[in-house]
């Protein structure tokens, strides 16, 4: 199948006063039709980065410097200004990561849930007001009339969660991207907020990239996870083989350090915290926290290396991990 999405190569780099910091470095993936792509990381592995490299919306100090993001045949690295607001909301959805500022607390609720609507000339006002409620209806929000005239502040955090996936949905886009979609909420209402999500795209038969720093939320609805540390990619696999066979010192690290009912013992945290790269990485970005690590780690980059069918790990000493590190 051809990808919806076909990353290439992506680099991204955020000025500051007194330093560069090297965010995303040389990340390449493809998103299939219908699939939901889950990125998974620790924060300040350059998940975010990477997802908001792919619409130009990184801030006035951050740039895409090399690579190619190919979405329905064209780069989007080389549209216009006019052309990517063309793409945005219409074409590509987007569920960000901080909802209570993503919404205008000014306007509301059903207003925002129109606008993508409106602003892409899809509909009349009227048409616009009553597919706002049904997305609200489709999404669980009760009375979806009665909210539609809410303010951001009158719901709750789920509800708020859930009136911003509509209002991503609204144009019926080809791929939607969430970053973090699930943040800030209790883990009853993660699940209802995650399955009604999954359940809105699988109808459409939309392609997402999910942004998750949870290996729970990313092995409950991904169909393949890929693993992002240092801004490269670790690990990519298939939700079966992710979950049986995690093949990279840092995906199992993450399977480790995360509370599961099913494993005995205490959970193990991974030792020392993700640097904030400043200089171009050389070597493997894991490598000061591995203990599988030696000095070709620290020297050469990892290649990346088929394991099996849809699972590859750039790892020098995948084998010895596979033998040691289970």
């Amino acid at each position: 199948m051809e990808a919806v999405l076909d990353v290439r190569n992506l680099h991204t780099r955020f000025e500051r006063p007194d330093s560069v910091v090297y965010a995303v470095n040389g990340v390449s993936f493809q998103v299939l039709p219908g699939e939901w792509l889950g990125i998974l990381g620790e924060s300040g592995s350059g998940k975010s980065a990477m997802l908001m490299s792919i619409l130009h919306l990184l801030g006035n100090n951050g740039q895409v410097f090399d690579g190619e993001i190919m979405f329905d045949g064209q780069d989007l690295l080389h549209m216009s200004k006019r052309e990517l607001r063309y793409v945005r909301g219409q074409h590509i959805g987007v569920v960000f990561q901080n909802v209570v500022n993503s919404f205008n607390q000014y306007l509301r609720v059903g207003q925002q849930i129109m606008e993508p609507l409106l602003e892409h000339g899809i509909c009349s006002k009227a048409e616009a007001k009553q597919r706002a409620i049904a997305l609200m209806g489709e999404m669980g929000i009760p009375d979806p009339a009665v909210r539609f005239a809410n303010y951001p502040f009158e719901l709750s955090g789920g509800m708020r969660q859930r009136a911003m996936i509509a209002a991503a949905l609204a144009c019926e886009p080809k791929l939607l991207l969430a970053d973090e979609p699930t943040t800030a909420l209790d883990t009853t209402i993660q699940v209802q907020v995650l399955a009604v999500l999954r359940r809105a795209c699988e109808r459409r038969k939309m392609s997402t990239v999910m942004v998750t720093h949870d290996i729970g939320v990313a092995t409950n609805v991904c169909d393949r996870v890929l693993v992002l540390y240092g801004g490269q990619v670790m690990e990519m696999a298939e939700i079966d083989q992710f979950i049986q066979r995690p093949a990279h010192p840092y995906t199992l690290g993450l399977r480790s350090s995360a509370l599961d009912n099913r494993r005995k013992g205490m959970f193990a945290p991974i030792s020392g915290n993700a640097q904030t790269l400043i200089q171009p990485p050389v070597g493997c970005p894991f490598a000061p926290r591995c203990r599988f690590a030696d000095s070709t780690c620290d020297a050469v980059r990892p290649a990346f290396r088929q394991l099996e069918k849809d699972h590859w790990v750039a790892c020098h000493h995948v084998e010895g991990v596979a033998v040691n590190g289970g």
